[in-house]
């Protein structure tokens, strides 16, 4: 009975050293990133449950706060991507007011052209409207430069986001594979905190979602509903980049005539998905990127384009007297186009007799 005593005193005092190693590891890393609580769960043993001694290695965490927090982490790094690019944008058109911004610019055109107006005999005037043409045509083209410098930008970002996310990708899987063969718990948790870890990452870059697998593995899929992990085989993500945009590359489903990158994912299998044209991503960097490259930028080029060619054909465009001709029984009309340059518009009016 002596022994049984001592036997049962000496796991009780396992125990106990076990439990203080964990709380001291719990101190230890407070202010550790990605470091979850540990626990630690003891189990009766010996005859009539006398006994104790150490089970698992738990982690203390809210599985719903974990899922808001990915869901958040995606959604603030897709408004903070547009909200950085637009600001960027907002600055190429200039404060609001301003002499060197484009409303300023086109205002001083406006009063030099009612100057000239007033006396269009006086050579002064005629020379500061020349003068305040070219100066807003040069503001315009600076600024569609630079409409199409942030597209650049923006592809090129969008290849260094993909390179990041395929990489939490296959850290994702490899850590499944580890997660499965360990067999030390301590071990054990310290692998899932990186795990959690990897995952959050991700979702800055996508919108996902995960299920966790009985053999403690995580499958981690959009919310679209496309598998990017599954155990420990992960899909590649690749971007075929462009390099420098101009005003008339755009994407389309089509390879051939597609003139920006995608987002190609490679699943273990082999087959090719393309990411862009499925609409596969919703929520995160890359989204972001996508909907400023192909939206929200070719939208500011198509605005500035019609400001060019209104100002165009209002400087340039000229009536002109046509001519009644017929041709045996066939009767029309002939017009002088001499001078018609590229953006002006031919504008016919018909009067049914």
């Amino acid at each position: 009975m002596a022994l049984d005593a001592f036997s049962t005193a000496t796991a009780g005092l396992r125990v106990t050293q076990a439990q203080i190693g964990v709380v001291s590891q719990n101190i230890a890393n407070v202010g550790t990133v990605g470091y979850t609580k540990r626990t630690l769960d003891t189990v009766s043993t010996g005859v009539g449950n006398s006994g104790v001694a150490v089970g698992t290695i738990g982690r203390a965490f809210d599985a719903a706060s974990l899922r808001q927090l990915r869901m958040e982490t995606s959604g603030a790094a897709y408004t903070g991507s547009l909200s950085a690019v637009r600001t960027q944008l907002d600055q190429l058109y200039g404060t609001p007011g301003s002499s060197t911004a484009l409303d300023g610019v086109m205002n001083d055109f406006a009063q030099s052209l009612q100057a000239l107006a007033s006396d269009p005999t006086s050579a002064p005037a005629r020379a500061t409207v020349v003068t305040k043409a070219a100066n807003l045509a040069s503001t315009i083209g600076t600024i569609a430069q630079g409409v199409q410098d942030l597209r650049s930008a923006t592809e090129s970002q969008l290849g260094s986001d993909t390179v990041k996310a395929s990489a939490y990708l296959a850290s994702i899987a490899t850590l499944n594979t580890q997660i499965t063969g360990a067999t030390d718990e301590g071990a054990r948790a310290s692998l899932l905190d990186q795990r959690d870890q990897a995952v959050t990452g991700l979702s800055a870059f996508l919108d996902i979602q995960t299920v966790d697998q009985r053999d403690g593995t995580l499958t981690v899929i959009t919310t679209s509903g496309m598998t990017l992990v599954d155990r420990g085989a992960a899909a590649i993500l690749s971007f075929d980049g462009r390099g420098t945009l101009s005003p008339d590359s755009e994407y389309t489903d089509t390879p051939a005539t597609r003139g920006v990158g995608t987002i190609t994912a490679t699943t273990p299998g082999g087959s090719k998905i393309d990411l862009i044209a499925t609409r596969a991503i919703r929520s995160g960097s890359l989204a972001a990127g996508i909907e400023l490259r192909d939206t929200v930028l070719p939208q500011a080029q198509r605005q500035l384009d019609e400001l060019a060619a209104g100002l165009s054909r209002s400087l340039s465009d000229r009536s002109a007297v046509g001519t009644a001709v017929t041709a045996g029984t066939s009767r029309g009309f002939d017009i002088d186009l001499d001078g018609l340059k590229a953006g002006n518009a031919v504008t016919v009016s018909v009067r049914d007799a």
